[in-house]
């Protein structure tokens, strides 16, 4: 006699969702057209789990089998196979190859029609970099500094094993194939398991993901060199994420950004500063003094007759830039303003 209940691996308690749950488990499992090597085998197979799908979804039957311990087919006729597999799965039912992970989720006109159908490249082959915005102010960007920054990393636990995806078969992706009358078409999807990785961690630890990653924060020492402007970007190798399997490690970019300064403004490499001189001090000339970043003092000497916005130019006193293997240097500029009054 059959036992239907064992065949689905079921209990006699199960209800309608937990049989029809058994029954797209299995039936993609052991369908044939999913098993051409041995079409033979598995055709039995899948028609001994489509006849107890069959009599123990259907209320009359299942009484009758449970009294009796057979299912009289004689008395309700018994559906095609085939019926049985396109009721359950509506939307597969021209696919040849189908994903026990579409037991809810049915493919739409895109992924046929390949908006998802390219095959995805193995994920996460290096690991991503960390951007950090610092704030310089000029005085910084003239000096140069040595900082400290506080980040949090994803990296590599360092003892794990990993095992193949055994829905995949390590590939990270998976094969729809759907037919039409005229053309056959095949798409690609990544792994609803391994998410396209192929591989996920045999062994779970405290605050570890399923690749193995963890948190960790951590203190970096990074050296800003003289010169560096906003928008200038310093990279910081082995010091951003780490992927999984590979365990590449990104870098750390540092993206520099400059702080106003109410008396100087940058105009490329070049700093320009306003003084106020009176109506008197143009006419017979005068000596001013600038602070130049708290690093020393600046004597200007204003030439007489001297006319409103006329620019007094110091060489050598703008911003430092890199070339040729030598720094060089901006330049600074003194606009002159005459007070009237």
């Amino acid at each position: 006699m059959k036992n239907y209940y064992t065949i689905l691996g079921i209990n006699k308690n199960a209800n309608d969702l937990d049989i029809k749950r058994a029954y797209r488990k299995l039936a993609l499992k052991y369908h044939p057209d999913r098993n051409i090597n041995n079409v033979e085998k598995y055709e039995k197979k899948f028609k001994k789990i489509s006849e107890a799908y069959n009599v123990l979804i259907n209320k009359k039957k299942r009484k009758y089998y449970d009294k009796y311990g057979h299912s009289n087919q004689n008395e309700v006729p018994f559906n095609n196979f085939n019926d049985i597999f396109e009721e359950i799965f509506p939307k597969f039912s021209d696919y040849t190859e189908y994903s026990e992970d579409d037991e809810y989720e049915y493919v739409n006109e895109e992924e046929i029609y390949g908006k998802t159908s390219v095959k995805n490249k193995f994920p996460g082959k290096y690991g991503k970099n960390i951007t950090l915005d610092v704030y310089l102010s000029l005085k910084d960007i003239l000096t140069g500094l040595y900082q400290k920054v506080y980040i949090e990393r994803k990296i590599l636990y360092k003892y794990l094993e990993y095992i193949n995806c055994e829905k995949c078969l390590g590939k990270g992706y998976k094969l729809r194939k759907k037919k039409s009358f005229f053309l056959n078409f095949q798409t690609t999807y990544t792994c609803s398991l391994c998410k396209g990785y192929g591989k996920y961690v045999n062994t779970f630890l405290k605050d570890m993901d399923w690749r193995g990653i963890v948190s960790k924060w951590e203190n970096v020492n990074i050296r800003i060199p003289v010169g560096s402007i906003d928008g200038t970007i310093l990279k910081l190798h082995n010091k951003g994420h780490q992927a999984p399997l590979t365990g590449h490690v990104g870098s750390l970019l540092i993206n520099i950004k400059e702080c106003t300064n109410l008396n100087y403004k940058r105009i490329n490499k070049n700093l320009y500063i306003k003084i106020k001189i009176s109506l008197m001090e143009s006419i017979i000339g005068c000596i001013k003094v600038i602070n130049y970043f708290d690093r020393e003092h600046i004597y200007i000497y204003i030439y007489p007759n001297i006319n409103e916005n006329d620019f007094i130019y110091i060489k050598n006193k703008g911003i430092p830039y890199f070339i040729n293997n030598n720094y060089k240097f901006g330049d600074l500029y003194i606009k002159v303003l005459i007070n009237y009054k």
